[in-house]
């Protein structure tokens, strides 16, 4: 049986400390994710303006939406500075402002969209690798 304290768990998911860079790739990461091999083929059909306009467009968006959660986790009370136990991600600050009934409801749905991306990037996965093959002949 673990016996740390609540105090010693704080850091079990690692440091809260993200350099510049660091969060630089995660949010090109999250905005792009499994579309990113997508991209050159989308430029090649649609041409280079509507991709790139759409593209612009959903990431302020994002970029706005991603902001108002830090702002509500951080009026989480004792959640000032992103420093309290327990560490409140996306579900539980569902949890914290609507209840458990949509906090069930939330993870559940956001569990589906977890595994829809990785479907997804396993079918592009496969697709160019399959192209890589057929090329290579």
């Amino acid at each position: 049986m673990d016996t740390k304290s609540s105090k010693d768990d704080k850091g079990a998911f690692g440091t809260k400390k993200i350099t510049l860079a660091g969060s630089f790739c995660l949010m090109l990461n999250n905005s792009m994710g499994p579309a990113m091999v997508v991209l050159p083929l989308m430029n090649q059909s649609a041409g280079w303006l509507t991709p790139t306009l759409t593209l612009l467009i959903l990431f302020f968006l994002s970029t706005f939406a991603g902001t108002m959660l830090c702002e509500a986790m951080q009026r989480i009370p004792g959640n000032r500075n992103f420093d309290s136990v327990p560490r409140y991600e996306f579900t539980t600050t569902v949890r914290h402002y609507y209840g458990q009934k949509a906090y069930l409801v939330f993870q559940i749905f956001y569990n589906i969209s977890l595994q829809a991306l990785n479907i997804v990037a396993m079918i592009v996965s496969a697709q160019e690798s399959v192209v890589l093959v057929i090329n290579s002949l």
